[in-house]
């Protein structure tokens, strides 16, 4: 079943595409049997098959790279001499690169002979040179049968198909609450909780306490305003610098509060201060989060442009 998402342009997308199947569930517990009728989503994202998929090819040739330098010269390493050396130095690489399987790798020992001629004194003999040879060569049927199982992922649910059908409920997983992007939040941009020079362990404390209400009302905003654009089914646009078109319903908190990055409130001496006059998007935003423009004006006087 094929899976569609509305994108800005108002056309239909595919997403995803999937099946479902029941399952029944038994358990025992204090010598009680629970069971239940569960719902098994098997679903393909487009995009998740198709990142994975240049995650694959990119270690493919990763692998392939590596395995044919394994007998080349390089500074500061022993080339590989022995079969058993190059033979576990390659399992090591396909193990590395996730790819055991979806190559051939085979690697042969290759003995040469040739003969010096007797020059200075010396008689004539026979030399004997050894090469280790490696050939690599794709699984083409494996790697077909690999991109095949890209993608896909399982979901269980007990809600009835008359209340969430499988679209429905690809949609709802897709716009969940994420934990892990608060935690990105904390870790990098905006917030950005790295090692600081804090001996005193209230201070740390403290600096966390305090980001983490940081955190709180990044995910409070956007919370208000993506619920407050679904109420009035319009979109929000000219948040993208470069792509004033551009539209969302889904705003972050970030590009959010970058839309007021260049308001300015100018202090004069006995006078009230300046501010910049906002923009019709900046007021739109302060309505969306059921804000009105007395929130700005009463820090100061609205400069007169023009």
């Amino acid at each position: 079943m094929p899976i569609y998402k509305e994108d800005a342009k108002g056309e239909q997308q595919l997403i995803a595409e999937g099946f479902e199947t029941q399952e029944k569930i038994s358990v025992e517990q204090n010598g009680e049997t629970f069971t239940w009728e569960e719902r098994r989503l098997i679903v393909r994202s487009k995009h998740y098959a198709e990142a994975q998929e240049d995650s694959l090819n990119e270690h493919l040739v990763k692998a392939q790279e590596e395995l044919g330098q394994l007998t080349q010269r390089r500074r500061g390493k022993k080339p590989l001499t022995e079969v058993n050396e190059v033979e576990t130095a390659a399992r090591n690489i396909l193990k590395r690169y996730r790819v055991d399987g979806l190559l051939f790798v085979s690697v042969r020992r290759k003995v040469t002979q040739h003969t010096v001629r007797a020059y200075a004194g010396k008689a004539a003999r026979v030399e004997r040179d050894t090469h280790i040879n490696i050939e690599v060569s794709r699984n083409e049927e494996a790697i077909e049968a690999t991109r095949r199982r890209l993608g896909w992922r399982v979901y269980a649910t007990t809600a009835p198909r008359k209340r969430f059908s499988l679209e429905k409920l690809v949609h709802v997983y897709r716009d969940q609450y994420i934990i892990e992007r608060g935690n990105a939040r904390l870790k990098g941009q905006p917030l950005s909780l790295n090692p600081l020079h804090l001996q005193r362990e209230d201070h740390i404390t403290g600096m966390v306490r305090l980001l983490s209400i940081a955190l709180c009302a990044l995910t409070l905003l956007e919370f208000v305003v993506r619920e407050a654009l679904k109420k009035v089914d319009k979109p929000l646009t000219g948040l993208y610098p470069g792509n004033p078109k551009r539209t969302t319903t889904r705003p972050s908190a970030e590009i959010l509060l970058r839309t007021f990055r260049d308001i300015n409130r100018v202090f004069q001496p006995s006078a009230p201060p300046f501010l910049t006059s906002l923009n019709p998007l900046q007021r739109r935003i302060l309505k969306l989060l059921g804000f009105s423009e007395s929130i700005y004006t009463r820090f100061g006087t609205i400069a007169l442009t023009g």
